[in-house]
């Protein structure tokens, strides 16, 4: 591995135990690890909604379950309120590296239950190694999976079918519904998956021409989907009307280490407002450079949402070079129904121990009490559970996952190589 700058920290050599999970980069994986990784998957996302048992249920066994803790299908007074989230991640806020965190813990105690006898962790996109001008590895576009014992499967790691409708009552963007119907099957960048009323027609003509291209060329999607997040890692990012709208993502990564505390490395809103209280770009007379800004984790995990997704509202500058590509990462109601979203969080939970090895905090988190970031009202609005003007703080819940739950006392080993974690220490919950 080249980027020694994750290779930072106080490394804890762990004893052995049956708890301990091993987090490796995906493209190393073996074939007998993968096959493993995919059965896993097949399994939960098998596993329909069972309509006796709570939705919000953390050790649900349901992929659908699972992925709409975070956004979709909405809840509580944000199912039908704009001022309100109505799902339980945190964007814009201090909780947003934590609850993340105990997202992925999630998601891994339902993978164990396909075989509780083997281990199981998920691998993580490596965002920064990348192959070439193919950033994202090839396991992710197979639209089949082919076993040891040569089987072939349908990939459950290409994209999800969903198991129940979704509907979208909020429609805070004007002409975006995200309604998805029973079926629907998750899509990226170059295609949309607008499929609500208003946007459907303008859907399919679009992802037909897509389809088209790929009747051409076979692979031609794959390849604009790569270029286009080969651009936003490790080039400068060119919109459709030829505009420079910003530059190396993986580069990004990289500075967010250097925040000087946890408060701003963690989100934009609490790095924004460290930013402004310290740059005049006013004046020639600033207090720094840009250079010298700080970089939050959240800043470059945001570009690849949109990178792999494409994004396109109406009086919002667009950052895709191909018009009306609107994939389900590119917005933050229905990100986590595409199985790429876990894997390129378990690469953004890895930039987070990082940190925390970096800056002498894997057992605990300093927090600025009080600063823009911390209240629940900041950016995207209170999660159902947590009241307006709450003030929040690493004893916050992280909702819907308890306290102590099984999920906070699994060992975790990152092989960066030899990058270990201990989720015991670096949770709070």
């Amino acid at each position: 591995m080249s980027h020694s700058a994750l290779e930072t920290g106080n490394r804890q050599k762990l004893q052995k135990n049956d708890q301990i999970r091993i987090r490796k980069d995906i493209r190393s994986l073996t074939q007998d690890e993968l096959d493993h990784l995919i059965n896993a998957w097949i399994f939960v996302q098998n596993n329909e909604p069972d309509p006796d048992t709570l939705p919000d249920n953390p050790n649900t066994v349901s992929f659908f379950n699972i992925a709409g803790f975070h956004g979709e299908p909405f809840r509580g007074a944000g199912y039908s309120s704009s001022q309100w989230w109505g799902g339980y991640c945190n964007h814009g806020n201090v909780l947003f590296p934590t609850w993340h965190r105990a997202y992925l813990l999630c998601l891994e105690n339902a993978l164990q239950q396909y075989d509780k006898t083997v281990s199981i962790a998920l691998p993580y996109w490596n965002e920064i190694d990348t192959d070439g001008n193919n950033p994202i590895p090839k396991i992710f576009l197979q639209k089949t999976y082919v076993f040891k014992n040569g089987k072939e499967v349908p990939n459950p790691l290409y994209s999800y079918k969903l198991a129940s409708a979704i509907r979208d009552r909020l429609l805070p963007i004007p002409d975006a519904d995200y309604s998805k119907y029973k079926g629907y099957n998750t899509v990226r960048y170059p295609f949309s998956g607008l499929v609500g009323t208003p946007d459907v027609a303008t859907t399919d003509a679009h992802n037909s021409l897509m389809q088209e291209l790929n009747t051409l060329k076979d692979g031609t999607t794959d390849s604009l989907l790569q270029s286009n997040v080969y651009n936003w890692l490790r080039a400068t990012v060119i919109n459709d009307q030829g505009v420079t709208v910003g530059g190396s993502t993986a580069d990004n990564y990289i500075r967010s280490l250097f925040a000087p505390n946890y408060t701003v490395f963690s989100n934009t809103t609490s790095a924004e407002k460290w930013n402004d209280d310290r740059f005049d770009d006013s004046s020639a007379g600033g207090l720094g450079t840009a250079d010298d800004a700080v970089m939050p984790l959240e800043r470059p995990h945001n570009a690849v949402h949109l990178a792999v997704g494409g994004f396109e509202v109406p009086g919002i500058p667009s950052r895709s070079y191909i018009p009306d590509a609107n994939g389900d990462m590119g917005e933050n109601d229905t990100a986590s129904f595409d199985p790429i979203f876990f894997f390129h969080h378990c690469f953004i939970d890895l930039v987070f121990w990082a940190w925390q090895t970096k800056h002498n905090q894997d057992t605990q988190l300093d927090l600025m009490e009080f600063y823009p970031g911390t209240n629940s009202v900041d950016s995207q609005g209170p999660t159902p559970g947590i009241t307006g003007n709450t003030w929040l703080n690493l004893e916050t819940p992280l909702n819907p996952f308890p306290r102590n739950s099984n999920a906070s006392s699994a060992l975790l080993v990152f092989l960066l190589p030899e990058v270990y974690v201990d989720a015991n220490q670096c949770h709070r919950m």
